[in-house]
């Protein structure tokens, strides 16, 4: 199958969260054999790594003269990758869900491989509305995916779920590439899979609920607004306030959707990508009050804040409160 992600066509031996694609690959995905569990680094000069908990994760290369890359994700599989050839090569742990490396290889591994190209990557969910793409960004857990299935479910079209690349020239307005076309919700979020009677909910290899969503046409869109969701349970009112440049890049700085860079030239372009997303695209600190359940209008408010409704701006404006 070929899938189109992040302005990639991706053939893949494995199944990607990602609609059909046509044309030349840009990359080729196949499945090698599997490997035993480790929890240590790979041999080779790393060149980005985590350390979440129990997981940890290792990007190294290897010598000359093919400077190959090792991916390993603890105790779910390691990914190789020939930048020469642009094959990513998937070795699932023994006796593990080849699934799980589908969701690497989608997200981590291209987001990898597209920033030591300079391309900037946030850590978003993204949706359309009239033509323009909102991101939704922020850390794990700061409910991306949840605030964009609440706007899916009032009219917004999805974009992408976890990774977002943007393209930003400094002349042009910023544009998004869509990316997965999964919507995958944490357990408490699982009631709001019956706002899509469309889209049966499946269990995703990570223990989520995938919802498949038709993505919006066309290869990118302009980038009108991001926002940054701060979840309270203790709020009664959705509360937008505008950042200013300086806060807005804070904020973007915390988003990258890959971390843990070691080799500088990627973080250095993300630097740049954020200080030029800060300054062209307005950025919006969102306190939400979190459920489920949510408040009647709330998406439709988020979207008039932003700048993303077409009518009743003013109606959903005036429910909004300053943040102090």
């Amino acid at each position: 199958m070929r899938y189109a992600l992040h302005g990639l066509v991706v053939e893949s031996e494995l199944s990607l969260d990602a609609p059909e694609a046509e044309g030349n690959p840009d990359l080729r995905v196949v499945l090698g054999d599997t490997i035993g569990h480790s929890e240590e680094a790979p041999p080779g000069r790393v060149l980005s790594e985590r350390h979440h908990g129990e997981m940890h994760m290792w990007l190294v290369e290897q010598e000359a003269p093919t400077r190959a890359w090792r991916f390993r994700y603890s105790g779910m599989g390691d990914v190789g990758f020939d930048p020469g050839t642009g094959v990513i090569t998937a070795h699932p742990v023994e006796e593990s869900d080849p699934g799980i490396v589908s969701l690497l290889v989608a997200g981590s591994v291209l987001a990898h491989i597209l920033g030591s190209r300079g391309e900037a990557v946030l850590h978003a969910a993204a949706v359309e509305r009239h033509g323009r793409a909102l991101a939704i960004a922020g850390p794990s857990g700061s409910g991306k995916s949840t605030i964009a299935a609440l706007l899916c479910a009032t009219g917004a079209s999805m974009l992408t779920d976890d990774a977002l690349r943007v393209g930003v020239d400094g002349t042009t307005v910023p544009r998004c590439y869509p990316g997965s076309d999964v919507l995958r919700l944490r357990s408490a979020a699982e009631p709001l899979a019956s706002a899509f009677p469309d889209s049966p909910p499946t269990r995703t290899a990570d223990g989520r609920v995938g919802l498949k969503r038709p993505r919006p046409p066309g290869s990118t869109l302009p980038l009108a607004a991001i926002v940054v969701p701060r979840p309270s349970r203790d709020a009664t009112q959705l509360s937008v306030e505008r950042l200013p440049g300086p806060d807005a890049l804070h904020e973007l700085l915390r988003c990258p959707r890959v971390g843990g860079w070691v080799a500088p030239d990627p973080s250095v372009s993300y630097l740049d990508a954020a200080a030029k997303l800060a300054e062209a695209v307005p950025a919006y600190r969102a306190t939400v009050p979190w459920g489920p359940p949510f408040e009647p209008g709330l998406a439709e408010a988020l979207l008039a804040a932003t700048g993303l409704a077409e009518t009743r701006r003013g109606a959903a404006r005036h429910r909004l409160e300053p943040m102090s």
